[in-house]
């Protein structure tokens, strides 16, 4: 399974509990002098009982196909612009850290100084000065989009071919087990 195919097996899994208790709800209860729903009480209990079992199951499938994904975007690198870092870390870019790092740059303006020289009621000439290179500015925010663009464009290609790993879920004893040995000669 790839990763894209275990985002959308979520998604289902997710949609599945929603209306399984939905179900639960309709036939959870009702007044006496009406008719089960189902052929009879005990089917519509039955019914309640094994939408709560299917329920906490599809439950355990969601976090263990989640930790498979995390697990896999942590171990998976992935090279964008001749850089290497895992699927998790570009996706930190992609949510977050680019927009952040855009709008470092384009926090590089004179708005400030433009407010204050208007405001100022002064007959004194006021030239506004720069404390960044507007032209190395305007090259780190391309590039920061670009990077951004990049990110997208690659995860993508990414999550349609990767296939997720395992995590591991053994205990302590199968861990220890499972690792290299290393001998002292």
């Amino acid at each position: 399974m790839t990763i894209i195919e275990g985002l959308k097996e979520l998604r289902l899994i997710e949609k599945k509990i929603l209306d399984n208790t939905k179900r639960i709800e309709k036939y959870a209860s009702q007044p006496s002098s009406e008719k089960p729903l189902m052929r009879t009480a005990e089917d519509q209990a039955r019914e309640v009982k094994g939408l709560a079992q299917a329920n906490e199951d599809l439950a355990q499938r969601y976090a263990s196909l989640h930790a498979d994904i995390a697990y896999t975007n942590l171990e998976h690198l992935v090279e964008i612009n001749k850089e290497k870092k895992s699927i998790h870390e570009w996706l930190q870019y992609r949510r977050k850290l680019c927009g952040l790092i855009e709008a470092t740059y384009q926090a590089m303006n004179d708005t400030n100084a433009r407010v204050s020289v208007y405001n100022r009621s002064s007959d004194v000439t006021v030239h506004i000065e720069r404390h960044y290179d507007e032209k190395a500015k305007q090259e780190k925010l391309r590039e920061w989009m670009e990077i951004h663009h990049a990110i997208d464009s690659r995860l993508e290609v990414v999550n349609a071919t990767t296939e997720l790993r395992n995590f591991f879920r053994g205990g302590v004893d199968d861990l220890v087990a499972a690792a290299p040995q290393h001998h002292k000669e």
